[in-house]
């Protein structure tokens, strides 16, 4: 009867400790599905991060361009004005000219008259109305001159107009631009903070999973303590009255909490820790 009882008393005590083993594989499990969420949830954030400087950087320079061509723009309208003036002072000295080529016409004109009327003075007078023919020559130079210059200063003009159209053509591209850069760069900080409250939301769940439900006074206390060491799960167990952790995989981890928990089923205490340089915030749990 004494061995009966014996060995359903053991029957249930493995049951138990057999419940416990599951719990603790299924708290493992979701502790290091959660900090695999959290770690892809930070290489996002960092991506995003990363992104948006770069839109941010790309922004500067295109309003440093916009600000070049709206001084170049200015630097145009000042060689615009000039030319312009210049123009306006060639007109008038071809106004001039013009106003002093139809004076020598009338002096021609009477100089003919006093020719004819002098032809007994013919040689006197020759030689009069020869220089007064090479002034006429040099005068309709001087005009042929003049209309030269006009033509190639109505060319630059049409030259600066064309320039200053395509500087503005450029000037709305790159407004457009800066424009699009900004509803980006936006659409950016959005995503940016969608991502900060999923990532304090799973926080806070995971805080709620892992919190401590007992004191560990007078229980044996077992310390795992999870890290994450060049991309790999490091597991590190502190047994009972010892100071100093030794590296353990999962498997040896459950054995040994499976000996423990048979050993002391009812004063065992086990102690999670997740160090400040893990994906996982510091915390403890029986």
């Amino acid at each position: 009867m004494v061995a009966m009882i014996f060995m359903l008393t053991m029957v249930v005590l493995v049951i138990s400790n057999w419940d416990l083993v599951k719990q603790l594989q299924e708290a493992l499990e979701v502790e290091q599905r959660l900090s695999v969420e959290a770690e892809e949830s930070a290489r996002r954030n960092a991506r995003l991060a990363t992104s948006l400087s770069d839109k941010e950087s790309k922004l500067s320079y295109l309003q440093m361009q916009v600000i070049n061509l709206q001084a170049d723009k200015e630097e145009q309208k000042k060689q615009f004005a000039q030319q312009k003036q210049k123009l306006t002072q060639l007109r008038q000295n071809f106004t001039s000219l013009n106003q002093g080529l139809k004076a020598e016409q009338q002096i021609n004109l009477s100089l003919s008259q006093q020719l004819r009327e002098a032809q007994t003075s013919f040689q006197k007078s020759q030689t009069a109305l020869k220089s007064l023919q090479l002034a006429y020559q040099q005068g309709e130079q001087s005009q042929q001159a003049l209309k030269t210059q006009l033509a190639s200063a109505r060319e630059q003009i049409n030259l600066v107009q064309d320039d200053n159209e395509k500087k503005d053509q450029e000037l709305n591209s790159l407004s457009q631009s800066v424009e699009s850069m900004k509803s980006q760069i936006g659409e950016y900080h959005d995503q940016q903070s969608k991502h900060e409250k999923a990532y304090a939301s799973l926080k806070k769940k995971y805080e709620r999973l892992i919190r401590p439900a007992r004191s560990a006074k007078g229980k044996q206390v077992v310390e795992v303590t999870y890290l994450k060491q060049e991309r790999a799960a490091v597991i590190k167990l502190r047994k009972p009255r010892q100071t100093n952790s030794t590296e353990i995989d999962k498997n040896s981890l459950l054995a040994y909490l499976d000996k423990l928990k048979a050993k002391y089923p009812k004063s065992i205490y086990i102690k999670q820790k997740f160090p400040q340089s893990s994906t996982i915030l510091n915390s403890s749990s029986p």
